[in-house]
């Protein structure tokens, strides 16, 4: 991703013994997609996962300033080298891109999708493992990195598939029976129902098969200098990110419940 949300970061900054000079802060530019609660302009803080990101980026005398586009534009910015990290990204997103990745900082808990109103709903029960889906049309978002096992059906089944801007497009798509699953992540849709699809609450439903967690990392451009490198490791010592994004997650859920 995602399907994956993400950010890429454009760095210019002047380091320290430890840290980058308070005397000399630099902005970092980050290019990031709408994913909420995770990343979104609208969102408390700019999002339960980018609110830590930011917080420590303070902390090493940088400031952050976000845009939001588009993931396969994200992604083409990243190609053309526009660019210098992306966030947050599935693993496979960074297939074509060959970044540097930190070690994982947060979970994804991505899930398939039905609607609970379709004249097929009980024919979809019928779905246990990947292979299941190939009669099926499930909707996948453009350049989302999902797993091995997604990515291969999506390669040797395309026409079991049907490729959408975004998110909330694929949940469009569901309630008008034009997919039959769509791939989301669990709290992606939770919150894009709370904020978006309220009255449709009841048409969506959340398969009990094929459910995984999908790590989610920051990734450097490979050809950034050993500037970075303070960063870098950084973030793979810190342990403490993904308890924040938790604790936000959960105070988050609390002001937009949703019944599942």
């Amino acid at each position: 991703m995602i399907f994956f949300f993400l950010v890429a970061i454009n760095f210019s900054f002047f380091l320290g013994d430890n840290t980058f000079s308070k005397t000399h802060q630099r902005i970092v530019k980050v290019a990031t997609l709408e994913w909420p609660p995770y990343t979104c302009s609208d969102c408390p803080q700019q999002g339960i996962a980018t609110q830590p990101l930011i917080e420590y980026f303070q902390k090493m005398g940088v400031k952050v300033e976000l845009s939001f586009l588009p993931w396969a534009r994200a992604i083409r910015e990243m190609e053309l080298k526009n660019f210098d990290a992306l966030w947050p990204c599935w693993k496979n997103d960074i297939r074509q891109n060959q970044l540097n990745l930190t070690r994982p900082l947060f979970r994804s808990p991505v899930v398939f999708l039905r609607n609970a109103q379709s004249k097929k709903f009980a024919e979809h029960s019928s779905v246990k493992a990947l292979k299941d889906l190939v009669p099926w049309k499930t909707g996948v978002v453009k350049d989302y990195g999902y797993d091995d096992d997604v990515m291969e059906f999506l390669k040797t089944h395309p026409d079991s598939i049907e490729v959408v801007s975004d998110d909330e497009t694929n949940l469009k798509k569901l309630l008008l029976n034009r997919i039959d699953f769509a791939i989301v992540d669990l709290e992606n849709y939770k919150a894009l129902v709370f904020k978006k699809f309220k009255k449709n609450e009841a048409h969506f439903f959340v398969h009990p098969n094929l459910a995984k967690k999908y790590s989610l990392y920051l990734g450097f451009r490979k050809d950034l200098t050993e500037d970075t490198k303070l960063i870098f490791d950084g973030l793979n010592k810190d342990q403490s990110f993904e308890k924040a994004v938790l604790k936000n997650l959960k105070s988050y859920e609390n002001k937009a419940p949703v019944n599942l």
